[in-house]
């Protein structure tokens, strides 16, 4: 192996350790998710706007 061969290994374990380092900090540090409860006439507005967007989908027949 030559000396530049050697040195660009060595630089490139270097930086791949540094990244999953960071990697695993940032992961410990990530915030938790939040869990909101919604109310339901909320849900059921959510629905009832579900099903109207389903029924009323627009349709292309082609061009005029």
């Amino acid at each position: 192996m030559t000396y530049a061969t050697k040195q660009l290994t060595e630089g490139l374990q270097q930086l791949s350790e540094s990244a999953s380092e960071f990697q695993a900090a940032t992961i410990k540090n990530r915030p938790k998710p939040v869990n909101l409860e919604l109310s339901s006439e909320i849900n059921t507005f959510l629905e009832e706007r579900r099903a109207y967007r389903e029924k009323s989908r627009p349709v292309s027949i082609g061009n005029y």
